[in-house]
């Protein structure tokens, strides 16, 4: 009777005990669900990269050429002031000569 009472006591304590329910994920495996573009977590953590620097190149090239675009725009802007200048010179010599 003893060992009956000490038995189910131990089989109490060991239902007690927590449950480890923690499955390992393999980052480098396709889940298998089926789907036409299954990809590995690891996959797509790589995709991701080269999607950040591809992007990051786009706006790189874009800033290069708001740039360029902005210098040509302050170039014209120069020239034309610099031809209205001149034009306004020329006419006050010639009012002068007058």
């Amino acid at each position: 009777m003893r060992q009956r009472a000490e038995l189910i006591q131990q089989i109490r304590a060991f239902e007690l005990l927590p449950v480890d329910r923690w499955k390992p994920v393999d980052r480098t495996s396709i889940p298998g669900y089926g789907f036409h573009d299954e990809m590995s977590i690891a996959e797509i953590r790589e995709r991701l990269e080269l999607l950040k620097l591809e992007r990051e190149k786009e706006r790189e090239l874009r800033r290069d050429q708001i740039v360029r675009e902005k210098q040509t725009k302050e170039k014209m802007l120069t020239t034309t002031v610099r031809s209205i200048a001149k034009r306004r010179s020329d006419l006050t010599t010639q009012a002068a000569m007058r």
